[in-house]
């Protein structure tokens, strides 16, 4: 018999129109749907808006509406499983689906065809949607125009509220293989490692964890701390650095995304780093070509960080992660005081018996991930 954790619940973070993660995962689908939509793009979130309307109103629209349209109101298209609505996978009938893609064509201002725009207005109140979200469609079929973008007004997702949650993990590390556009004949071994680098990366952009310098608060960008001192590294992981106690309490929100990934632990925001080194090197004068690809140097920069953090890795440290550090109370390792290795995972540094000891509950999981055998 099932334990009930085995059944994973779909988050709600309102009771609007694309307020949860069900409405999210299927306009997933229906951008990949129209066959233009390259790697993670998705409708509610587009790269350009004008770009798309253009396309989805020159074929791609009627395409998707073949086999959709004409919708009858039968059992089967208007039906909704109440104990199935709000577990993984989503399910939801024809209808609901149908009214979803309306109501992305109507955010992106697409020409809305009238049997389209007549279906919604039948179903929208009997396949599934709450009030808010019947009363958010009601309005928004009576005062929509062709070409103008509707706004929805949908709450977005708290960052970092599941962060701990495994399927959330899954779903960055779909992002990371997208990135690279694995297929069936991509390497297993590569596909693991796609996941292992690009999803932590992926999730520092979104946490807005790379907003400031490496080496300055995450939270207000100081480079010093008010008596002038450097900024102290995040009690928790050591790689996002903090001017005051109140400036790291502040960035939890967006920073406990990544705090706790034993990659983002070993390596830091290597996405950022990478970011800034590119930049640096076009703006140089003795950058020749002045074409320099940023996606093949990120690219490089995550696999020789990859190779850091895996348990084979000889070199501990390299300029990606700067001098090592103590990781209990941030010390940083000079000619004159070095610090020692953990033995078991060879992947953290302290500078005494007491602080390894200290740290050992934040470090747990982290050795064990990386413990040589």
């Amino acid at each position: 018999m099932r334990s009930t954790k085995e059944v994973e619940q779909i988050e709600k973070w309102g009771t609007g129109l694309f307020e949860n993660a069900a409405d999210e995962a299927i306009v997933r689908e229906l951008t990949r749907e129209t066959g233009f939509a390259k790697g993670p793009e998705n409708f509610l979130f587009p790269s350009n808006v004008e770009s798309h309307r253009e396309k989805l109103d020159h074929g791609a629209l009627d395409r998707m509406l073949q086999g959709r349209l004409p919708m009858d109101l039968s059992t089967e298209n208007t039906t909704q499983d109440k104990d199935k609505m709000w577990t993984w996978p989503p399910s939801r009938c024809a209808g609901y689906r149908l009214c979803l893609l309306g109501a992305v064509m109507m955010q992106l201002g697409c020409r809305l065809r009238s049997d389209l725009r007549l279906s919604m207005e039948e179903l929208h109140t009997i396949v599934g949607f709450s009030r808010n979200a019947q009363v958010q469609l009601r309005h928004a079929l009576n005062v929509y125009v062709d070409g103008t973008p509707y706004n929805f007004r949908a709450k977005p997702q708290p960052i970092g509220t599941n962060s701990d949650d495994w399927a959330t993990n899954s779903v960055w590390g779909d992002i990371g293989e997208s990135f690279i556009m694995t297929d069936v004949t991509t390497d297993p071994m590569l596909k693991m490692m796609m996941r292992q680098i690009f999803g932590p990366m992926l999730k520092c952009v979104a946490a807005g964890d790379n907003d400031h310098p490496h080496d300055a608060c995450g939270h207000c960008g100081k480079k010093k701390r008010e008596d002038g001192s450097p900024c102290q590294p995040c009690s928790q992981c050591g790689q996002r650095r903090y001017c005051s106690r109140k400036c790291e309490l502040a960035h939890r929100p967006q920073h406990r995304l990544v705090c706790e990934d034993p990659f983002y632990r070993s390596s830091g925001n290597v996405w950022a780093q990478a970011v800034r080194k590119s930049n640096k090197t076009k703006d140089s004068p003795a950058n020749d070509t002045g074409d320099e690809d940023t996606s093949s140097v990120i690219r490089d920069r995550l696999l020789t960080a990859y190779t850091l953090t895996s348990p084979s890795a000889q070199n501990k440290h390299d300029d990606l992660d700067g001098p090592p550090m103590c990781g209990n109370c941030g010390i940083v390792e000079t000619k004159e005081s070095s610090l020692s290795v953990c033995k078991k995972c060879s992947k953290q540094h302290y500078c005494s018996k007491k602080c390894q000891k200290a740290h050992w509950s934040s470090h747990k999981k982290l050795c064990q991930t990386f413990a040589t055998t």
